[in-house]
């Protein structure tokens, strides 16, 4: 991937144990010991992280949650050899990393980039604000000191690199789950039914006297609100689209007890979320037919927010190079609109949740039913 186009995917991405945005320049020629070990201390936590990819630090770049990061640019500009014999002299281990200075957007950034590797890595002396033989790790988007349990586990570690767990999360639609993409599309309709009263009651004999139509009674058996129940059917059928979670597992370890939750917003009111087996049953026309309808066992739980609706999803275990499919779960919105979904990934196996994101174009037909369409 050309590296251009790998900054302007990381401009949408938001700060965490892979990425971090820096506004302004390092301070490092002629500065203080405390100045230099920022840089050192930010090194360090991403080369200890627990993560999947590669991890970068552009620098000259300002966050903007929930968008494209502002491309501020940078004019003072670090030297790749002095930050090696800087950083790789004060550390027990070697750091493997690299400084660049990158063209972008008519001005110029500076890019950092730490490939995985072994761990944990730490200074030999006290240096500036950094506490020698301690490990820094990088938390989401913070950095903190690693845990004797931390520490431990990566002193462990014997498996290679690509052992590392890796999940990716993919949205699932189609009849046969033929579609698995990060991005899809749905057509849904937000449709208006008529009121309870507008409905005749459905089997009712009539008979005609003076050019009017009596009413005699229900036929025995009929279940006079059939056409309310099938209208609302109809209506909450169609507002959604079923979809699925599939969680892949990259790595050549199994991953244990996994679950993926992510948001919808709902801001006024505008968007649906439920399992399947919260929607109405497809209506009998005999109260003798009404059996009792089916349930599936549910691994989603659907959960309303002050800010939206919460799914999660259960996976249990996934085993190497397997996709995992959830139960469905169903989506709406009642105008068209783009949603940028945050998903976190959780596994036994891992220090900390994966974060991505997912995005679904709704597009949304209004369409209003009479009680002739029923």
């Amino acid at each position: 991937m050309a590296i251009q186009t790998l900054i302007e995917n990381l401009l949408f991405e938001e700060e965490g144990s892979a990425l971090d945005f820096k506004s302004e320049q390092y301070r490092f020629s002629g500065a203080t010991p405390e100045d230099k070990s920022e840089l050192l201390k930010d090194v360090l936590a991403f080369a200890n992280s627990w993560r999947r990819t590669d991890a970068y630090i552009l620098i000259g770049v300002k966050e903007v949650k929930g968008g494209r990061s502002e491309v501020l640019g940078i004019h003072d500009h670090l030297d790749d050899a002095q930050l090696q014999q800087f950083i790789n002299s004060k550390t027990q281990r070697p750091i493997e990393f690299s400084y660049k200075t990158i063209p972008f957007e008519s001005t110029q950034i500076g890019v950092i980039h730490i490939p995985i590797q072994r761990k944990p890595i730490y200074i030999k002396k006290d240096f500036g604000k950094i506490q020698k033989d301690t490990v820094y790790i990088r938390r989401g988007s913070s950095t903190a000191i690693a845990s004797i349990d931390e520490v431990s586990t990566m002193g462990a570690e014997t498996s290679p690199i690509n052992e590392i767990l890796a999940l990716e999360a993919y949205l699932i639609s189609g009849e046969h789950d033929e579609v698995i993409e990060k991005q899809i599309k749905c057509k849904v309709v937000n449709a208006s039914i008529p009121s309870d009263k507008d409905f005749p009651d459905y089997g009712v004999e009539y008979i005609t006297m003076g050019g009017r139509s009596i009413p005699l009674g229900n036929i025995s058996g009929y279940d006079k609100n059939y056409t309310r129940k099938l209208a609302k059917y109809m209506q909450a059928h169609s507002r959604v689209a079923s979809l699925k979670i599939g969680i892949k597992n990259l790595s050549s370890i199994s991953a244990r007890d996994v679950k993926i939750t992510f948001h919808l917003p709902n801001e006024k009111n505008e968007s649906i979320a439920c399992t399947r087996n919260d929607l109405p049953s497809f209506p009998e026309r005999t109260s003798l037919l009404n059996l009792p309808s089916f349930r599936t066992t549910n691994n989603v739980k659907v959960k309303q927010t002050p800010q939206g609706w919460q799914i999660t999803c259960f996976l249990g275990k996934i085993q190497p190079k397997d996709i995992t499919l959830s139960d469905c779960f169903c989506l709406g919105v009642t105008s068209s609109k783009s949603l940028n979904i945050d998903a976190e990934i959780f596994s036994d196996d891992l220090p900390e949740p994966i974060k991505q994101q997912l995005h679904i174009d709704f597009e949304v037909e209004q369409r209003i039913y009479s009680v002739d369409d029923f």
